[in-house]
């Protein structure tokens, strides 16, 4: 997540006054897209696109290049609640709720709202912190000792990622915010298309394998309960950062 920056002013016209002003942006309604780069030794650059698009309890995480949708639904009853939408086919997958804890923290709901957890916040450290209002940015790093070196921007005040590094000492991946969109009807575009989506339940799948559709996703490993990354076109999967 290096090369661009929020430009300053998107930032400020919608942001009061000045930069001094408090953010007048929600963070529980907007949406925010990146690239995401993966790079290791010896091979060419992988470069991919990825959105997160908020509204309320819900959350979703579009793949462009995979045509891919997930969204998830954060429940009364503190479970959540995910629908696996393909977009060229107007298809979804629907799960069962899971405890927010499921898979060792993998259903951590600010995981999926904030694409960092709370508890990977809580693990680095501060090394500095500047601007204000939605401009307002504090850079953290992992410990030196840890096996994997981590950077982050944080935007706290849109509880966004503005940029991330991770280096393992082969492979660095990095994200990159290269949008952010506050206009209410794109992000309720967002959720209200996939709606009408011809749905499945997970637990009926195996009812309706004659269904070419059914029978395509579960070859390429789309349907597995969980089953969660960045895809290229073809399906394959190009990796995330699992914090």
């Amino acid at each position: 997540m290096r090369i661009h920056f929020l430009p300053s002013l998107i930032l400020l016209a919608t942001c009061s006054g000045n930069l001094a002003a408090e953010c007048r942006l929600s963070p529980e309604f907007i949406g925010a897209e990146y690239t995401i780069t993966r790079q290791t030794s010896g091979q060419p650059a992988e470069t991919h696109s990825f959105a997160l698009w908020r509204a309320g309890q819900r959350v979703a995480h579009e793949y462009p290049q995979a045509h891919i949708t997930d969204v998830w639904h954060l429940m009364p009853n503190g479970k959540i609640h995910l629908v696996r939408n393909f977009d060229n086919a107007k298809r979804g997958i629907e799960y069962q709720p899971v405890d927010m804890h499921y898979e060792g923290g993998k259903s951590d709901w600010s995981l999926k709202n904030q694409l960092v957890s709370d508890s990977l916040l809580k693990s680095l450290t501060t090394v500095d912190a500047s601007g204000s209002g939605c401009e307002r940015q504090i850079n953290y790093r992992s410990d030196k000792h840890q096996q994997t070196a981590v950077q982050l921007s944080w935007l706290p005040a849109l509880q966004l990622v503005k940029s991330y590094r991770e280096h393992d000492g082969q492979t660095v991946i990095s994200w990159e915010l290269q949008n952010l969109v506050s206009a209410p009807t794109r992000i309720d575009q967002q959720f209200t298309r996939r709606e009408n989506y011809q749905t499945t339940d997970f637990i009926d799948i195996g009812d309706n394998e004659s269904d070419p559709f059914l029978q395509r996703m579960i070859h390429l490993g789309f349907i597995e309960h969980g089953a969660s990354g960045f895809y290229d076109q073809a399906g394959n999967p190009v990796g995330q950062h699992a914090h």
